[in-house]
This record gives C-alpha cells, sequence and structure tokens, in this order.
C-alpha cells in the first residue's frame, strides 16, 4: 500500500498516511491540528522487490528516476514497437534530462498528428 505525505495548510505539519491510489488529499486530516486543509507532497520513489533480488526482499529502497525512465520506454517500446520510445531510453542513457525529453516527447505528437490529420484528410 502506498505512503502518501501531506503538508497542512494551517499548521505546516507534514504527515504521512497509508491509502489507496485513489486517495486524494480532501480525504486527508492533519493530525496535529485536524486542519482538512491539506496539500499533497511529492517526494522520492520507492520500490519493493520481491523475490531473489539484492536488497532483501520486501526492502524499499530509492530508485533512480532516469534508470526507471529507460527501463519504462524500452518496456513499452518492446510491447508496441514504437520506435520513439527507444529513442527516449536511448537519450536517457546519454544523460537528457526531463525538459529534453519532454521537449522530444512534445515533438513527436506534434509530428503524429500532423502526419495522422494529413492520412485522414486524404480518405
Amino acid at each position: 500500500m502506498p505512503i502518501y505525505e501531506y503538508d497542512c495548510l494551517a499548521c505546516g505539519e507534514r504527515f504521512e498516511i497509508s491509502g489507496s491510489v485513489a486517495q486524494g488529499p480532501r480525504d486527508a486530516r492533519c493530525p496535529v491540528c485536524d486542519g482538512g486543509d491539506v496539500r499533497r507532497h511529492f517526494g522520492s520513489l520507492a520500490v519493493i522487490h520481491r523475490g531473489r533480488r539484492t536488497p532483501v526482499p520486501g526492502e524499499l529502497r530509492p530508485v533512480d528516476p532516469g534508470r526507471l525512465t529507460a527501463d519504462v520506454a524500452r518496456r513499452y517500446a518492446a510491447g508496441t514497437g514504437d520506435s520513439a520510445m527507444t529513442e527516449v531510453a536511448r537519450r536517457v542513457d546519454a544523460g537528457a534530462g526531463p525538459a529534453e525529453l519532454k521537449e522530444f516527447v512534445s515533438e513527436v505528437k506534434a509530428d503524429r498528428q500532423i502526419r495522422d490529420g494529413k492520412r485522414r484528410g486524404k480518405k
């Protein structure tokens, strides 16, 4: 079950709540002042590893966002054949940051919209 961090806007307390993915800030109340005016705080990711991997199964550890992005992009590309996602993984491996990746993906989307628009116009 995920652990969510919140900031209370009334008293400034930062607190954690275990909850479901669907749970949002409106469901949380500050344990110090019982205020409902809270904002979700986004911290670092952690992954629970199961099975025979190291570290010890079930142990939480920080995730490298670059490695995670490249891994997800490669898996998506393998499952769909999307060459743009292969390029995302390559760029991450070469050291591209979030801004550069966002720009690349925006360009790919724009090119695909233009291409798909031309195809629809020909029919």
